[in-house]
């Protein structure tokens, strides 16, 4: 992995999934009173013992379950690459494709790929339970897939995408980076700060 490709991957990952001390904190402030109320339920005695058993279960769930989604996070790009490169073996970039859900960021299941100075989108099957690929479907950009406009958010670091899939509006986010932008600027437009509408003629 040159290291063009590492930075990204990796920049991919911390941005899909950034741990965050305080969102540990303010979901157990959340879990406490649920689960005083469940032991009030239960009619089981409330004293300091037991309030500190929870906010102690409390905060290393939450802490615990952050993990576990960062590493599925890394799990999900690494078994990604690795499909895509046994795949299409003369790859020369894999490049992580990430989802918005309100303030949260994840990985798609798809990703973006160059090949013989051509860009891809590489959509993957995978299941619910499983972070590997089963299959995958690649689709050149031209006519089945297309970019039609692209937003620079400098303050989050990403650049989120407009266009269509399969005459099916299709909207995902890259990481925002230098090295990134200059490749895929031979296939998109890119202008800083604004919507633009992409180059469609490659």
């Amino acid at each position: 992995m040159n290291d063009i490709q590492y930075n990204i991957v990796k920049a991919s990952v911390k941005k899909a999934h950034l741990f965050q001390i305080s969102r540990v904190i303010i979901n157990s402030v959340i879990f406490i009173p649920l689960a005083l109320v469940v032991f009030w339920i239960a009619q089981i005695i409330i004293n300091w013992i037991s309030i500190s058993m929870i906010v102690f279960i409390s905060f290393f769930y939450t802490f615990l379950k952050e993990l576990m989604i960062i590493n599925r996070a890394k799990k999900m790009l690494i078994n990604q690459n690795k499909f895509l490169l046994n795949k299409n073996k003369d790859t020369s970039l894999f490049i992580p494709v990430l989802e918005k859900v309100g303030k949260k960021n994840f990985i798609k299941s798809s990703a973006l790929f160059i090949q013989h100075d051509k860009l891809y989108l590489e959509a993957f099957r995978t299941t619910f339970f499983s972070s590997k690929p089963s299959d995958s479907i690649s689709v050149p950009y031209g006519k089945d897939f297309v970019v039609t406009e692209v937003l620079m958010l400098p303050d989050e670091q990403l650049i989120r995408y407009k266009g269509m899939l399969m005459n099916t509006e299709y909207h995902f986010y890259t990481i925002d980076m230098p090295e990134l932008v200059e490749k895929l600027s031979q296939y998109i437009s890119f202008q800083k700060g604004q919507d633009i509408n992409a180059d469609t003629t490659q």
